[in-house]
């Protein structure tokens, strides 16, 4: 345990060093998650499954492809398969999960 608070410690700031007491304050907390060199994580599931266009439009797979195609029609199939573009109702879901995905919002 002491050497997990010294290792700890050692990661922070001089002026966090500082601080009185075995327990970091609960001030030092929130200016680490908040402060210089946190990064977003990337929905990972979410990242195999939309893509960018040059143009910068979000494009996905049609759903209703995976399986009980012998029902289908050729038409269907074919259209099915190809990419269509995300519904600009669904860009904010889209964006919060991939946030450094790089899409041009006036493309429309």
């Amino acid at each position: 345990m002491a050497m997990s608070l010294s290792l700890a410690r050692l990661a922070l700031p001089p002026v966090l060093q500082a601080l009185p007491g075995r327990r970091l304050a609960h001030s030092a907390l929130a200016f680490l998650a908040a402060g210089k060199g946190y990064k977003m994580k990337t929905h990972k599931a979410s990242a195999k499954r939309f893509r960018v266009t040059g143009t910068g439009k979000i494009v996905r797979r049609c759903a209703g492809k995976q399986h009980l195609l012998s029902k289908k029609n050729a038409k269907r199939r074919k259209r099915l398969s190809k990419m269509v573009q995300v519904n600009k109702s669904d860009y904010s879901n889209v964006m919060g999960a991939l946030p450094y995905l790089k899409v041009n919002k006036k493309a429309g």
